[in-house]
C-alpha cells in the first residue's frame, strides 16, 4: 500500500511485489482459502494503483471479496468498496469486478429491507484527490457497451454506499481530503443523472413540463450534495465553488424525486 501511494516515484517496485502474490492467489487454491480480510482489502487497495491487471487476477480478488466481505465491519467494507471503485478491470472480468464492487457496497446496508448500517469511518484514509475521478472513469467505461451493462439498481447500491461513507466523515477528515466533499459530489452528480437519463431511470414529469423525475436514491444523493455545500461553507471556512453550486441548484430545479 505504501508503494502504491508513493507513485510514480516507486511505481516500478509495485508490480514486482504484487504480481507474485496475485499469481499465487489465482493459481493456488490453498493460498486463496488462507486469504484474510485484511490481506484482501490491502491487496485491492494496492491493485487500484496497478496497471494491466489480468482477468484471472481480478477474478481471484473478486472471489475472495465474495467469500470474506459478509463478515466485514462498516469500516473495512467501506475500504473495500472504495478500492473496487478505483480498480480498473479488463473487460473480460467486468462481471467479476461489478459483483465484487456491489457486494462490498451492499455490506454497508443491514437487513433484508435494505436499511443502512450504523455509519462509521473508513479503515483507510480516502484518496486526497477525491473519488470523482475514479467514479467518472467508472461510468465513462459504460460507453464502450461491454457486457454485462451496469444497471440502475447496481448504481443505486454504489451511490448509497458513497452516501453512507460521506455521512460518516468527521469535519476533520473532510478538511484533509477532497473525497466526498462538496466539490467531489458536485462533479459526480451530473454523471449520476446522465446515467439515469440514459437508462430510463429518469423521466419527464407530465404535470410539470419543465421538470423531470429522478429515482429516489439519486435525488437523495443530490440533496446530500447540497447539504455538503452548507456544511462546508460555514463561518470561517473557504467558500464553496460558485459555479459548482449553481450547477447543482439548476439540477435541483430541473428534477424532483420519484419514490423508489
Amino acid at each position: 500500500v505504501a508503494l502504491a501511494e508513493a507513485r510514480p516515484r516507486l511505481q516500478d517496485a509495485l508490480p514486482a511485489i504484487l504480481r507474485p502474490a496475485l499469481r499465487e492467489l489465482a493459481e493456488v487454491p490453498e493460498a486463496a482459502a488462507a486469504l484474510t480480510l485484511d490481506e484482501l482489502r490491502y491487496l485491492v487497495h494496492a491493485c487500484a494503483h496497478l496497471d494491466g491487471l489480468t482477468p484471472e487476477e481480478v477474478e481471484a480478488l473478486a472471489a475472495g471479496t465474495r467469500r470474506l466481505v459478509p463478515s466485514a465491519s462498516f469500516q473495512i467494507a467501506a475500504h473495500l468498496a472504495v478500492g473496487w471503485l478505483q480498480l480498473h478491470a479488463p473487460s473480460a472480468s467486468k462481471a467479476a469486478h461489478l459483483g465484487a464492487l456491489c457486494a462490498s457496497c451492499a455490506q454497508l446496508y443491514d437487513g433484508s429491507e435494505g436499511e443502512f448500517r450504523r455509519v462509521q469511518g473508513v479503515a483507510r484514509p480516502l484518496p486526497a484527490e477525491g473519488l470523482a475521478p475514479a467514479f467518472t472513469a467508472f461510468l465513462a467505461r459504460e460507453s464502450k457497451q461491454e457486457p454485462p451493462p451496469l444497471t440502475p439498481p447496481q448504481l443505486k447500491v454504489i451511490v448509497n454506499a458513497l452516501l453512507q461513507i460521506s455521512r460518516g466523515m468527521q469535519p476533520s477528515a473532510v478538511a484533509r481530503t477532497r473525497s466526498l466533499s462538496f466539490g467531489d459530489w458536485a462533479q459526480m452528480m451530473p454523471r449520476i443523472i446522465e446515467f439515469c437519463e440514459a437508462n430510463g431511470a429518469a423521466s419527464a414529469d407530465n404535470h410539470l413540463a419543465q421538470r423531470r423525475t429522478l429515482p429516489g436514491w439519486a435525488a437523495l444523493a443530490l440533496g446530500h450534495a447540497m447539504f455538503r455545500a452548507t456544511a462546508e461553507g460555514g463561518d470561517g471556512a473557504a467558500p464553496v465553488d460558485l459555479e459548482q453550486l449553481l450547477t447543482l441548484l439548476r439540477l435541483v430545479r430541473q428534477y424532483r424525486p420519484l419514490p423508489d
